[in-house]
Order: structure tokens, then C-alpha cells, then sequence
């Protein structure tokens, strides 16, 4: 069977059409590739689910049994997290991935991560908020819970956006910087430590010149596919540069190619920022 966007979303929404019935529950979003629209043949169907409370495995994995037939849970007993139900659908190789959050609590990181301080760090709470509420795609809200977090943020993601072009430049400074007594000291820690360093603050530029927020956790090359301004032939240079090693002859084309790449994005965010 291939499986495409459209497969995958359909199956997705006829599962949110069965969480409705869990008593707790007041929005349901997609995350990961089918929000992303990066789904391939090995992407599964990640939902998450906010609720008053976090209902309990048990009931909401009965309700789950009752309305959805040959549905095949990946654990015996119980699931890994009390917030996560993982199953699949008859023969359908691709799982269902549920996360279940309270309300209370991802209004809890809004207010005291983002807003307090007034800006986005990048500490795990704010990145798992961005991931369930903001690079999403809504199936049911009708309380416009997730539609408000959103509102709310923002104003914060703007502001943070306006650093792109910082990031871009502080990527082609590290590629740029003498970087020779890593090998003299024969550090490779460290020159690993700054390969990905440098790759990583030059992707935050890339993603937030384009209006979004990236996650590293997987397939940045399908999500590189998607973005609108970005240099020609972008993930191939990325992709041949992670491939190389870090040896000092590998590590220098690994610079030169950020640099390249860098340098090609700042007529970018001057034009389109």
C-alpha cells in the first residue's frame, strides 16, 4: 500500500472522531509529519489530545478497543507513558501515536516560560508547547483552546522571528572563526560539539526566515523540502555535509559549505524580512 498525506490524514481523523468520546477531552490536534505535510511511507499518525484532566488509561483505552475494530495496542499491560496510547489499525503498519496533555498544564508553560520572561528559550517545555500547539493542524477545537494559545504566542514567535538574521550571522562567523587548535590539542569533541553547533544555529535562521519553528527531533530534510526562501540545492549541502567526518580536511569543507550557505541566505532575510 502507499501511503500519502491524504490516507494517513483520513485515518488520523477517524481516530479523533473516537477520542471525542473520552469524557476529558476538549481539543485534538495533528503534530509531527502530517502537520508538517513531510509524510513518507514510514510516518506515523501523531495526534495530541488536550484535556481538564488526564483521563485514565484504562477508560480512555476501553473507549478506544469499543469503537475502533482490530485496533492493536504495542504493549501488553499498560502504555510507556501514562500521557501516550500507541496502537495500530488492522493491518496498517504505520502507528497512532496519542499525547495526552491538561489544559492547566500547557497553559502553565505558556504563562511561566514564555510570558514571564518574555521571550522563547529553548529549554524542553517550550519546545514540546511549539511542537502541540503551534506547528500544528487543528481537527477539533471547538472551545478555541489551541486557537487562543496561539493568539497568545504570537507576539512572542514575531519577536523572536526578528532574530533570524542574527542567527544567520553567528552561523557564518563559527565557519568563519580559526578553529586549527581543536586538532592541535586533538579535541574532536569539540569540533563536533562545533560542527553541529554551527549547523544547528544556521537552521533556527533558515526555519524562522521561512515563519517557522523548527524541531530537530527528526526528518529536517523533509521539513527543508517544504520551506518557501532557503538557498538552492539546500538540503543536498546540508545532507553531503553531515555526512562527511571530522577529520580536519572534512571538518573545513563542512565550514565552507555552512559558509556557502549562510552567505546565500542573507539576500534572503534582506528581501523577505
Amino acid at each position: 500500500m502507499r501511503i500519502t498525506q491524504q490516507y494517513l490524514e483520513k485515518k488520523g481523523r477517524e481516530v479523533a472522531k473516537v477520542l471525542k468520546n473520552i469524557p476529558e477531552v476538549r481539543a485534538i490536534v495533528f503534530h509531527g509529519g502530517i502537520a508538517w505535510g513531510t509524510i513518507d511511507q514510514h510516518s506515523d499518525i501523531d495526534i495530541s489530545v488536550f484535556c481538564t484532566k488526564m483521563p485514565e488509561i484504562k477508560k480512555r483505552q476501553e473507549i478506544i478497543k469499543q469503537h475502533i475494530s482490530n485496533v492493536r495496542f504495542n504493549y501488553d499491560d499498560k502504555p510507556y507513558s501514562e500521557k501516550q496510547d500507541i496502537f495500530y489499525l488492522g493491518n496498517l503498519k504505520n502507528y497512532v501515536g496519542v499525547d495526552y496533555y491538561t489544559i492547566s498544564e500547557m497553559s502553565t508553560i505558556l504563562s511561566k516560560k514564555i510570558k514571564l520572561p518574555g521571550y522563547l528559550a529553548g529549554d524542553h517545555e517550550t519546545k514540546k508547547f511549539f511542537a502541540h500547539t503551534w506547528t500544528v493542524k487543528i481537527i477539533w477545537d471547538p472551545d478555541k483552546i489551541v486557537n487562543g494559545w496561539q493568539k497568545e504566542l504570537k507576539p512572542y514567535f514575531t519577536r523572536f522571528r526578528k532574530r533570524a538574521p542574527l542567527f544567520i550571522h553567528w552561523a557564518k562567523h563559527f565557519t568563519e572563526s580559526d578553529r586549527s587548535h581543536f586538532f592541535n590539542r586533538g579535541d574532536y569533541i569539540g569540533i563536533q560539539a562545533t560542527a553541529n553547533q554551527a549547523t544547528e544555529i544556521y537552521l533556527l535562521g533558515l526555519f524562522l526566515l521561512n515563519n517557522r519553528y523548527l524541531d530537530f527531533s527528526k526528518k529536517v530534510d523533509a521539513k527543508l523540502k517544504n520551506l518557501k526562501y532557503k538557498p538552492k540545492n539546500c538540503g543536498l549541502r546540508l545532507n553531503e555535509s553531515a555526512k562527511l567526518g571530522y577529520d580536519e580536511r572534512s571538518f573545513k569543507r563542512k565550514m565552507k559549505i555552512l559558509g556557502a550557505l549562510a552567505e546565500e541566505t542573507e539576500p534572503l532575510i534582506k528581501r523577505y524580512m
